[in-house]
């Protein structure tokens, strides 16, 4: 799917950047030319980055109940 239309940049792109390196806006856009011409491409490249490093970093909630345990309201 294409994120950037105007720099013809897909997602798969995108997160192939990710996967290599790339953590923050400044480093896609820098990579990619993205957010120069419309603009239109900034929201969908924040959710994508988003996405991305929180598959990438598990969450450090803590646990509270044990596996099978019910929680008693």
């Amino acid at each position: 799917m294409y994120i950037c239309i105007c720099h013809a940049v897909t997602k798969r792109q995108l997160l192939t950047a990710i996967d290599n390196g790339a953590r923050t806006m400044r480093e896609l856009r820098q990579q990619f030319d993205l957010c120069n011409s419309c603009g239109k491409c900034g929201p969908d490249i924040r959710c994508t980055l988003a996405e991305a490093m929180a598959r990438a970093e598990p969450s450090q909630a803590p646990v509270t109940e044990t596996p099978g345990e019910v929680a008693s309201v």
